[in-house]
């Protein structure tokens, strides 16, 4: 907020709170740290974690199509 401030070491500042669940696992916090839930979805779509599955579309050979999102 203030232009002439001085910069705040990174050091002063305490390390992110972990909170973990009933399990011991980390959980999400929305700082980038924790893992998915457990029944993560996209679209309604079960994803498998940790053994997320690459996405894979199939097609004729030759054959084209038109994607838009």
């Amino acid at each position: 907020m203030n232009p002439n401030a001085e910069p705040v070491k990174s050091d002063s500042m305490p390390a992110p709170l972990v909170l973990r669940d009933a399990e011991g696992d980390i959980l999400n916090t929305g700082t980038g740290t924790g893992k998915p839930a457990k029944d993560l979805s996209i679209n309604f779509v079960p994803v498998p974690y940790p053994q997320y599955q690459p996405a894979t579309i199939t097609m004729k050979p030759e054959e084209r199509q038109f994607w838009r999102y």
